[in-house]
């Protein structure tokens, strides 16, 4: 498995290096298709026209997709019929007319988890487009060009308030939810880091999840517990930058409070702390007597340790509960160590001078005037 551990993040690396020239490329291409468009059709017509990316309604409702459009194109309006153009990936030419009498324009804002554009909807005799102002994948730009493209096609139409503003979390209960959740697992973590007595000393003996130790593999649980929550924030109208952001900032706040939580919960279900006896078979570092339970090394007690003989025995506290968690009560250990290291302290604290000699100044035997 360590190999695999080795090789999980180097692989994720190369696919992403390969998805991002495949995007870099296929947006290229776009470009090109879109300036030959213009040397097409905007060269002595009487219209406005307009720098788009384009979606059809079936394939902007996919969650997963490899980039958030199909082609990038021309918008010309007329005055009277609005034309969109378009080379799609796939080949095909797209070149839809929808007269403007009936149009109807809706703000449907982005669209999915690598989407970094805001999109309209719009609704005609002629079919259904997604359409959102060229300007690259910048959240706040393509919202600002799209509203202004909105205010082009309806003139006087007031815009939604999602197009008009920032985005308040503290507006929208499930993203204040997200965010009181987020904050409060990072909370506990910190607290109990401080209060929590109980070393873990196994991290990869969970009965339930034997991999959950295999750092190559949290991951790929962060990812898989992430999604259903920004499918969550998105249902419920937080857009998608916003929802990216709040969802990993969750997965991380997972992962920190994740072994907290554990051991706690461990805690909770195991039987009081026993005692299990060791024997010292190195420097600072003890065996169990019996089959089962960890090793247990102490490189920052060597001196310590150093005082007791090879060979000697020793007890420990040890919870061990039904996630197969094995943690030392340190509480005890604490207290030795503390009056062992006090009293080595003292013994090394040079000795108080000696009473000065009968007749003899204090000062004058000390060494000053």
């Amino acid at each position: 498995m360590k190999g695999w551990g080795l090789l999980w993040p180097l692989a994720f690396q190369l696919a992403l290096v390969v998805y991002l020239a495949w995007m870099v490329r296929q947006i290229k291409r776009g470009k090109e298709s879109q300036d030959a468009l213009l040397d097409e059709l905007v060269p002595g017509a009487a219209c406005r026209w307009f720098r788009v990316q384009l979606s059809r309604p079936e394939a902007f409702s996919r969650r997963l997709k490899w980039l958030p459009f199909e082609g990038c194109g021309l918008l010309l309006d007329d005055g009277d019929t609005v034309r969109i153009v378009s080379e799609l990936r796939d080949g095909q030419r797209l070149d839809q007319r929808m007269p403007k009498q009936g149009l109807q324009i809706e703000w449907a804002g982005g669209s999915a988890l690598m989407a970094r554009s805001h999109w309209l909807r719009l609704k005609g005799q002629g079919g259904e487009l997604m359409v959102s102002a060229d300007v690259g994948m910048n959240a706040r730009a393509s919202r600002d060009a799209t509203a202004d493209l909105f205010r082009s096609l309806l003139p006087g139409h007031p815009l939604p308030a999602q197009a008009s503003g920032d985005f308040a979390i503290d507006k929208n209960r499930a993203a204040a939810i997200t965010t009181g959740v987020l904050l409060a697992l990072l909370v506990f973590a910190g607290v109990d880091a401080m209060a929590n007595d109980h070393e873990l000393l196994s991290e990869t003996a969970f009965a339930v999840v034997p991999l959950f130790g295999e750092l190559a593999i949290l991951p790929l649980l962060g990812v898989l517990l992430a999604l259903p929550v920004y499918w969550g924030l998105r249902r419920r109208r937080v857009p998608v930058a916003e929802s990216a952001g709040l969802t990993f900032l969750l997965a991380v706040a997972m992962a920190v409070a994740s072994v907290p939580v554990a051991k706690r919960l461990d805690q909770l279900l195991a039987p009081a702390a026993q005692p299990v006896a060791y024997r010292l078979v190195g420097a600072a570092l003890l065996q169990p007597l019996q089959p089962g339970p960890p090793e247990l090394r102490f490189p920052e007690l060597k001196r310590y340790w150093a005082q007791f003989e090879r060979g000697s025995e020793h007890s420990f506290m040890l919870v061990h509960g039904p996630l197969g968690l094995w943690q030392l009560d340190r509480t005890p250990l604490h207290e030795k160590t503390r009056s062992f290291y006090a009293g080595d302290d003292k013994a090394s604290r040079p000795p108080a001078a000696a009473s000065a000699a009968p007749g003899v100044d204090a000062r004058a035997s000390s060494g000053r005037l």
